[in-house]
């Protein structure tokens, strides 16, 4: 195979997983998830956690959320993360 059909048929691959990724992670605005939160984010009073996918999920909170499970409500979606309120 030439090496630009390979590189062709990445890209086509990867263009088709980044908007299949998009899709599910807008599938859950609007629903509840519990997350295992991890860590702080980059901004005053983020913090980053998981869902059961292992989807990135961020939310604000002034408490300590780190190594807790929150019932969290998704309100936004970016193709990697998602975006939720408690």
């Amino acid at each position: 195979v030439l090496l630009a059909d390979k590189k062709a048929r990445l890209s086509a691959l990867q263009s088709l997983l980044k908007k299949q990724q998009k899709n599910f992670n807008k599938s859950f605005i609007g629903t509840n998830m519990e997350i295992l939160f991890e860590k702080k984010g980059r901004h005053q009073d983020q913090y980053i956690g998981r869902s059961i996918y292992n989807q990135s999920v961020f939310t604000k909170s002034q408490k300590d959320l780190i190594n807790t499970i929150k019932n969290v409500k998704i309100f936004n979606s970016t193709d990697f993360s998602l975006e939720s309120s408690i």
